[in-house]
């Protein structure tokens, strides 16, 4: 008997490893990840030159809308920029919690 289930299990080193966001709710990291690699340069514009840390934590709705992101260690100009990104939608009526940490 084979058994499969609709959902993936991954430890959040080997998502850091890989450079991906670790998300909680019905939103694949890589779905999320593939946005932001879309958006690199965005975020190499409001960094410049300097080498830091970014950690950023934010909430995807049904809509795939950024509500309420914070950030933390901050070296980015405009966190804000992040939030008017669209990312792939969280299921019907549910949201997903995204936690992301960029390094340059």
């Amino acid at each position: 008997m084979t058994l499969r289930y609709p959902f993936a299990f991954s430890s959040e080193e080997s998502l850091r490893d890989a450079g991906l966001p670790r998300v909680q709710g019905t939103v694949s990291p890589a779905a999320v990840g593939a946005v932001f690699a879309l958006h690199v340069d965005a975020l190499e514009a409001c960094v410049g030159d300097e080498h830091g840390a970014l950690s950023l934590a934010f909430i995807l709705d049904d809509g795939g809308r950024v509500r309420s992101i914070a950030a933390a260690a901050s070296e980015l100009s405009e966190p804000a920029t992040v939030g008017r990104w669209s990312f792939p939608p969280a299921a019907p009526e549910d949201e997903a919690r995204v936690n992301h940490d960029l390094r340059w």
